[in-house]
């Protein structure tokens, strides 16, 4: 068991910083695993309020923001290992007995999706930063995969750009052929 002292800054929220105490076995943890506690609260404020209470466990709760109030998720007891891991992918064996939350050590964002028996499924926010995903029990794998829809936006835009440019520079070229007047002298 190693433990690991998080400082949290001079000051946070106007109060007094805290000190965070976790305590893993680094050879247990392969960056997945399966919360046996799930929170939903209705706001990021209360999100943070609950991190900040000396009982979290972030290891064992994830905590979902739902403005709603709606949970539809409950803690399971289960297994999860990290098959395989490449840069915009990773590839995590799941083993669970009921329905449950798949947590991953890798920063969220919304252009991940994952696929869970060969579905797809729009990954969540875990504890505010983390990459979740809710899973059906049983023995699967679940494969992660980023697209950056920035970039493929990036990438028409620029084409048509480019497109643009290439007819506005032929359509020079053959006006300047048509009207000799638009020829320049030497």
């Amino acid at each position: 068991m190693i433990p690991w002292f998080l400082l949290a800054r001079d000051r946070f929220e106007g109060k007094e910083a805290s000190t965070y105490r976790l305590d893993w076995e680094p050879q247990t943890f392969n960056g997945a695993w399966i919360p046996s506690r799930i929170t939903y609260v209705p706001s990021e404020t209360a999100m943070y309020a609950r991190m900040r209470a000396p009982d979290f466990d972030p290891f064992a709760e994830a905590i979902l923001v739902r403005p709603s109030g709606e949970a539809t998720l409950r803690g399971a007891d289960g297994s999860a290992a990290i098959e395989g891991k490449s840069p915009g992918y990773i590839k995590v064996a799941v083993h669970v007995d009921a329905p449950a939350l798949l947590a991953v050590s890798e920063a969220y964002h919304w252009n991940w999706v994952a696929l869970v028996n060969e579905q797809a499924i729009q990954p969540v926010a875990v504890n505010g930063a983390l990459l979740g995903v809710p899973i059906p029990a049983g023995a699967f794998s679940v494969e992660f995969s980023y697209r950056p829809l920035d970039l493929y936006a990036g990438g028409v835009i620029s084409a048509l750009t480019a497109i643009v440019m290439v007819w506005a520079v032929a359509w020079t070229m053959s006006w300047r052929g048509i009207h000799p007047s638009a020829r320049s002298t030497v």
